[in-house]
């Protein structure tokens, strides 16, 4: 009778395979650092010579936000919850423009995913807080006015998050979220033709390290299956 007990206790209404879809308000601000232009070492001359330029001036990108989750949530005991899950936001930021020693460039995030997990708390059986521990990706694309080339590159990253959930009717419940996500600077090498001592190269290469971070306010709708 007691190890019954026990068990049912353990139940939650929140317990089992959820699906839901959150909109809000995200901003996500770019970083690009330690830019170098620099010849080959076969350049004559100069002989592989390597330029620091300034890092480029970029605003941040704020718009819409939407993600749609597929998770599943553990009733640990009958107030302790873990979820796990992973989302994904198709939509992308407003292109910002970037400056860069006086040159024109544009920068912007699209198709980024979250792995998470989420340990909760039942307040009751209708009402849930719980945090969000996850690993992101995201892409990252950079136009260069000057060269017109375009770079597209997937960065990695850790989010966290802080969430609400309560039942509505039934399997349906509304929730709203906070979310936090921190991409890793990554080094980038690219053609880039340059100028040195009033000389037009046309085999230079441009290093620079990226990143990127991101935060939202969500609202949305699930349903627990």
């Amino acid at each position: 009778m007691s190890t019954a007990n026990s068990i049912c206790n353990a139940q939650s209404r929140f317990e089992g395979f959820y699906g839901q879809v959150g909109f809000g308000y995200e901003s996500t601000g770019f970083s690009i650092l330690n830019v170098v232009d620099t010849l080959p070492a076969s350049s004559y001359p100069p002989n592989g010579v390597s330029i620091p330029r300034p890092n480029p001036v970029i605003n941040n990108s704020t718009g819409f936000a939407g993600t749609a989750t597929l998770g599943y949530t553990y009733a640990l005991t009958n107030q302790f919850l873990l979820g796990v899950g992973a989302e994904y936001s198709p939509l992308g930021q407003s292109t910002q423009n970037i400056t860069d020693a006086g040159v024109m460039g544009t920068i912007a995030m699209t198709n980024s995913w979250n792995l998470f997990l989420a340990p909760g708390y039942a307040i009751d059986d209708d009402k849930q807080i719980y945090t969000k521990f996850g690993y992101s990706r995201a892409k990252i694309t950079n136009s260069d006015a000057a060269s017109g080339n375009q770079t597209s590159t997937l960065l990695s990253g850790y989010s966290l998050g802080l969430g609400y959930k309560q039942f509505l009717a039934s399997h349906w419940y509304g929730f709203i979220e906070a979310n936090f996500t921190a991409y890793r600077n990554y080094e980038i090498s690219a053609p880039e033709p340059f100028s040195y001592q009033g000389v037009a190269y046309t085999t230079g290469t441009n290093n620079k390290s990226l990143g990127a971070h991101s935060s939202n306010a969500l609202l949305g709708i699930g349903y627990k299956f």
